[in-house]
């Protein structure tokens, strides 16, 4: 049963943290001087960004890390996770990272209680 819970609450926060990554939530109001920047670099589970042509494509990516334990840090993980795959495409050149695709595969950790998760994060670099 605590099992079953633990499933369901990891699955929940991971949902969660797609949709705020993806939708550039946060809890505090942004600023003139945050609205007026542009955006440099694209992050998307779409095949291609509407009214954007890809002038280059630099290849397929995919970062991971592994997770453990309470849900509490998750969030940050995944997020710094975004973080490396956006310096790795700037540093490429590229200004998006699209048809991204989040995976995970759990295993029990030797002489733990707790399952260990590793998550897996792909997708194409390119640039518009």
């Amino acid at each position: 049963m605590k099992r079953k819970k633990i499933i369901a609450l990891l699955s929940f926060l991971f949902v969660f943290s797609l949709v705020l990554t993806g939708c550039h939530i946060s809890g505090k109001p942004q600023t003139a001087k945050q609205k007026s920047k542009k955006q440099s670099f694209i992050v998307s589970t779409l095949h291609s960004i509407p009214s954007k042509n890809i002038s280059k494509t630099d290849g397929f990516y995919c970062n991971y890390f592994i997770y453990g334990g309470t849900p509490s840090n998750y969030r940050l993980k995944f997020q710094l996770a975004i973080i490396q795959i956006q310096a790795k495409g700037m540093k490429m050149g590229a200004n998006a990272f699209i048809n991204m695709r989040v995976t995970d595969a759990t295993a029990a950790l030797q002489g733990s209680e707790w399952n260990s998760s590793i998550v897996n994060i792909c997708g194409d670099f390119v640039k518009f």
